[in-house]
């Protein structure tokens, strides 16, 4: 299998080395992309990617040598899909809004709902592996107490119970689910940061696309300075984004079966009273988030301002230095610059707070969990605990991190958005043949 994967990975080197020798030929050759001509265990342990890490190691890494982009993967393509969607999508809007007579304003999520028409399938397996990432880590802590109920059998169970096979079968599946993870955590995140690559360079197409589409005045009642501040800041916020595209809904499963392990271990009073603190945390965060993304757009309009005034000043620049107007115009940019940096200190102050109230908040948890388990006459069992703690653990990066995680980079990933389809939504007034007509006759 390996050798056969190894072949494969390297048919594009020798590919390569065919072009190269065959230069002078008329009709150059072909080279496939290693990703597409990978086999499946090839793409589950990426191992299309040796050739090329193998001749990094024995000299440094040309352009030349770099492999081709899957077709999925280049710009042109992707720039094309997501103009077919995004113009299906407002065809479809202006029509219904001319059928009905009425002024309804485009929906915040149609932009999104074109890209998942061009991503769907990679959503739906990113979401796959997710999935199986969460069943795997949730898996472990009952793997965990089932291989401690064993040790203790030495001196608690009989001799017919005490099987070794048992245990080290036990131990082979932690073995097992702690790997699963480990491949399954690569490839959701592969998925993700993949859609996010994409869809910024998709976007910033996009945009290219619409300004060539637009009259010179259009452009000057839109502002270089929003144009540039899209392509340069705002669709970096994919990349952070996406990467926890699917953990609104994963973190929610996870709580869900965490909560019902725990109450199924310690009972319902214990187990719902450390669930209630991670509740209590849930709500704060999510007030805090709205917050956070109102700062956002606020911040994003100082920042649209700061570049507006900084091209004027730039573009106009003789004039300012005729009328001696730097004094007036480093003043303004300043306290543009100001207020822009104040916002940006308010927002990255409330994602602060809102990371460490979740990382304290399954420490609390398992302390009211055994607290009151303990209050209640119980005895604490060395099994118990450890269970309590892991799943908790397991709770503190899903909740706590992941779901943070997306609750602060969905509002600027939306705020992004809705930028993005104000702009690609301005009316697109292309000169007729008539125009074109009335314009040969005027001159």
């Amino acid at each position: 299998m390996d050798s056969l994967e190894h072949k494969r990975t390297e048919s594009y080197y020798e590919a390569l080395e065919d072009e190269q020798s065959s230069a002078t030929s008329e009709e150059p050759q072909v080279i496939p992309a290693p990703f597409e001509e990978a086999g499946v265990w090839s793409r589950i342990a990426f191992s299309y990617v040796h050739p090329l890490l193998r001749l990094g190691f024995a000299r440094p890494v040309h352009l030349e040598d770099l492999p081709p982009l899957a077709h999925r993967d280049q710009a042109t393509v992707i720039t094309e899909q997501l103009y077919t969607a995004w113009t299906t999508r407002l065809e479809s809007h202006n029509n219904a809004q001319n059928k009905n007579a009425g002024k309804k304003p485009l929906s915040t999520f149609t932009l999104w709902r074109a890209t998942v028409d061009v991503f769907k399938e990679n959503y739906i397996l990113a979401g796959l592996y997710g999935a199986a990432e969460s069943a795997t880590i949730i898996a472990q802590p009952i793997v965990l107490g089932e291989f401690i109920t064993w040790l203790e059998g030495e001196q608690n169970y009989s001799e017919e119970r005490w099987d070794y096979l048992t245990g080290t079968g036990i131990a082979a599946g932690l073995v097992f689910l702690s790997f699963a993870q480990a491949v399954t955590h690569h490839l959701f995140f592969f998925q993700t940061m993949r859609l996010g690559w994409n869809l910024r360079t998709g976007m910033t197409g996009l945009v290219h696309k619409k300004v060539l589409r637009l009259r010179t005045a259009d452009l000057q009642a839109i502002t270089f300075g929003k144009v540039i501040n899209l392509i340069s800041s705002d669709i970096l916020r994919f990349e952070r984004f996406f990467p926890s595209l699917h953990y609104w809904w994963l973190s929610m499963l996870d709580l869900i079966a965490v909560t019902y392990l725990i109450c199924n271990e310690v009972g319902g009073k214990a187990g719902m009273a450390g669930i209630g603190v991670m509740l209590l945390s849930i709500c704060v965060m999510i007030t805090f988030s709205k917050a956070f993304f109102r700062l956002r757009s606020l911040g994003s309009q100082r920042t649209d301002s700061r570049v507006r005034v900084i091209g004027e000043a730039i573009s106009g620049m003789l004039s300012v230095k005729a009328f001696c107007w730097e004094k007036p115009f480093f003043k303004k940019i300043t306290n543009l610059r100001k207020e822009e940096a104040s916002f940006i200190r308010k927002s990255q102050a409330m994602s602060a707070i809102n990371f460490a109230m979740f990382m304290i908040a399954p420490a609390l948890s398992t302390f009211a969990t055994v607290t009151i388990y303990w209050n209640d006459g119980e005895t604490i069992k060395l099994r118990s605990v450890l269970i309590i703690i892991a799943l908790y653990q397991v709770i503190r990066v899903s909740v706590g991190k992941n779901f943070a995680r997306f609750m602060e980079a969905f509002p600027e990933a939306h705020a992004t958005m809705l930028r993005l389809q104000s702009f690609m939504a301005v009316p697109e007034k292309l000169y007729s043949k008539n125009d074109n007509k009335n314009n040969n006759n005027n001159n």
